[in-house]
């Protein structure tokens, strides 16, 4: 199986190099990764392991001032005092350039997967005791000829081999100081990363360092970019960006994802234990619907004798009154019948009297009522000698004697027929 050489650069400002600076010297930073027993073993090719990084950024602050004092007396020599007081105010600046997207100071990650230098039959071993002493000392002399002469030793500023890692690798930081002179500015020191020519073109140091290790067996990685620009070309979608992944987020990345697998065997776990219990359940259900059938069944068959009993016990009741009935006798009968004639003959009499009382009563109200038969011809007479005969309330008396005349009539034909 072949593997890829893994080279990696990046940019960072001076700053950022101080993180570098105490990883390397294993105070700071991600080092779960890292053997404590083996970081002896760790080589510097180049620069001050414990100082390197801030003696760049020391070095940075001192071309600022510098550079400052160079711009503040070429303006005085020209003639420009305020200016010159002005630039003096403003202090130190930044000696680079502000439009790079990457820091000034440039940096290689130089390696291959672990199981490259692992000894011919330990691939499935883990350790450095496994790697191989050949192969490990061919990649540094190949790895270490190859950045002298892509990058010139004047622009490190640190470069140190790792064996207390997974795989062997080599990290090397680098800046390009670059003088200038004008008449306004006079003598600046800036930072140029792109005098590092090696730096300017990613793909084609791929490229590069592809067949420099060929030679033993490494190969270059994949050819993102290319691949990018033929599928543009085509009208194609083209493939993800090539992202290296710092080693503390592949890391993370692994613990996510045993993590996940965690999760995912715990979830699993569960959703048996949840189908175990459920099935338990559902047996449960069903033994208690069995015993609620029985008992159903039982209070069925308990009700039906106790419905049997009440009807036998009725049919019973119902053959000894019957029976009783029977036993009665035509004397019993007799008086029986003899108690209901009495009683219509008293209700008859009691009629009879009440209806004889009525008719007492009537013939009295006609007696009385005849008194007033002559009373209308009085009421006339009575009128005619005051001249009032037409008067309303004398008409309206004679039509209401001449009624009750009618009524006694009446009563008087009703009582004849009687």
């Amino acid at each position: 199986m072949s593997h890829a050489v893994v080279y990696h650069m990046e940019g960072y400002s001076p700053e950022q190099l101080i993180y570098f600076q105490k990883h390397h010297n294993r105070t700071h930073g991600d080092l779960e990764h890292c053997a404590p027993d083996r970081f002896k073993q760790n080589r510097v090719i180049h620069g001050n392991r414990e100082t390197w990084a801030t003696d760049f950024v020391a070095e940075v602050e001192a071309y600022k001032e510098l550079n400052m004092r160079n711009e503040v007396a070429a303006l005085y020599a020209r003639g420009r005092p305020t200016e010159a007081k002005r630039r003096h105010t403003r202090g130190g600046i930044d000696p680079w350039k502000k439009s790079s997207e990457l820091g000034v100071a440039r940096s290689i990650l130089l390696s291959a997967h672990d199981d490259f230098f692992k000894q011919k039959g330990f691939e499935d071993f883990e350790g450095a005791d496994f790697r191989d002493p050949e192969i490990c000392a061919a990649f540094e002399e190949l790895a270490e000829t190859f950045v002298e002469e892509k990058i010139p030793k004047k622009y490190w500023l640190f470069a140190v081999w790792e064996y207390d890692e997974k795989s062997p690798h080599l990290h090397l930081y680098a800046r390009a100081w670059n003088t200038k002179e004008t008449k306004t500015k006079g003598v600046q020191r800036m930072l140029q990363p792109t005098d590092m020519i090696h730096f300017r073109n990613a793909e084609k140091a791929q490229d590069e360092i592809g067949e420099w290790f060929e030679g033993i067996g490494l190969t270059r990685g994949k050819k993102t970019a290319k691949a990018r620009r033929e599928a543009r070309a085509k009208g194609e979608m083209p493939p993800d960006k090539a992202r290296r992944l710092e080693p503390w987020q592949w890391r993370q990345q692994q613990r996510m994802g045993l993590i996940e697998a965690e999760k995912k065997s715990v979830a699993a776990a569960d959703l048996e234990e949840n189908k175990r219990q459920e099935a338990e359940a559902e047996r449960e259900a069903a033994r208690k619907e069995r015993e609620a059938l029985s008992l159903a069944i039982i209070a069925e068959d308990r009700r039906r004798e106790r419905e049997e009993r009440e009807h036998l016990a009725r049919l019973k009741k119902a053959d000894e009154e019957a029976a009783e009935r029977r036993r009665l006798t035509d004397t019993e009968r007799t008086a029986r019948i003899a108690e209901e004639d009495r009683q219509r003959a008293e209700r008859d009499k009691n009629l009879d009297a009440k209806a004889a009382e009525v008719e007492r009563k009537t013939g009295l109200l006609v007696s009385a009522l005849r008194e007033f038969e002559n009373l209308g011809e009085a009421v006339k007479t009575a009128a005619r000698k005051v001249g009032l005969v037409d008067h309303p309330l004398v008409q309206t008396s004679v039509r209401a004697i001449t009624r009750m005349r009618e009524m006694i009539g009446n009563l008087g034909g009703d009582q004849r027929q009687r």
